[in-house]
C-alpha cells in the first residue's frame, strides 16, 4: 500500500494500521473496521508526550494536539550574558537569576572544573589554558550552554 499505510505496530504488537489521518481516502477505517482512533499520542515540540482520549470529537482531539507548548528559550534566560573577561581571566554572568552550578568543558569533552556553589557573577578561571571551552551553567530555569574562547 501508499507508504503512508502501515499494517500495524510490531514494536507493540497493536494490530490497528498505523496511516495518515490526514488523507482524504478515509477507506482504511472501513477497512479495519475501525470506527475510532484506537490510540492517539500527542508529542510536543518539547518532548511531552500525552496520550489523548479516543472519547473526544474531532474538534476536541485536534485542540488538544493544538495545545502543545511552542519550544522556546524563556525570556529571563535570553536576557542573561555570558562571557569572559579577557584582561582579569574571569568568567562573567550577568542578568541570571540562581546559578546552581557550572561546569567546564574542553573541546575532548573532559570536565576540566565543576563548581558547585555559584555565590557571584565573576569566577575566575586564569588557571585555564588559551583555547575553546564548553561552559554549562544550571540555573532554575534550565541549562544554558555558552562555547566560549579564553585567550
Amino acid at each position: 500500500g501508499p507508504a503512508w499505510v502501515t499494517a500495524g505496530d510490531w514494536i507493540t504488537g497493536t494490530p490497528y494500521p498505523i496511516f495518515n489521518v490526514e488523507d482524504p481516502d478515509r477507506t482504511i477505517f472501513t477497512d479495519y473496521q475501525v470506527p475510532y482512533y484506537p490510540l492517539v499520542y500527542k508529542i510536543c515540540p518539547d518532548k511531552k508526550t500525552e496520550w489523548i482520549s479516543t472519547s473526544l470529537n474531532t474538534s476536541q482531539l485536534y485542540q488538544k494536539v493544538q495545545d502543545c507548548q511552542t519550544l522556546s528559550i524563556e525570556e529571563e534566560i535570553l536576557a542573561g550574558k555570558i562571557y569572559i573577561d579577557q584582561l582579569n581571566k574571569n568568567l562573567i554572568i550577568e542578568n541570571y537569576d540562581q546559578v546552581q552550578s557550572i561546569e567546564i568543558i574542553n573541546l575532548q569533552g573532559q570536565k576540566i572544573n565543576s563548581i558547585q556553589s555559584v555565590t557571584s557573577g565573576t569566577i575566575d578561571i586564569h588557571t585555564l589554558e588559551t583555547g575553546i571551552y564548553i561552559f554549562q551553567m544550571n540555573t532554575e530555569q534550565g541549562p544554558v550552554v555558552r562555547k566560549l574562547f579564553m585567550n
